[in-house]
């Protein structure tokens, strides 16, 4: 299990996780945390999502940096 912090309402990554099973189910969209622009396109596309298909990690965060390895 993994710990992130809780990032958005809707279909964040939840705040304990295993990596694996949600990345097999849900695609992870990984962003720049600290990216007004990024953060802006997390919330355009979480209000779209109907089909709760993506899940979103910031890069800076545990989750972002188990899966790019840093």
């Amino acid at each position: 299990m993994i710990c992130s912090e809780k990032y958005s309402v809707d279909m964040a990554i939840p705040e304990v996780i295993n990596i694996r099973e949600i990345s097999e189910k849900h695609p992870v969209i990984l962003f720049d945390g600290d990216c007004t622009f990024c953060n802006f396109w997390v919330q355009y596309v979480l209000k779209r999502d109907k089909k709760n298909q993506f899940y979103f990690s910031p890069l800076q965060s545990d989750v972002g940096k188990l899966i790019t390895g840093l």
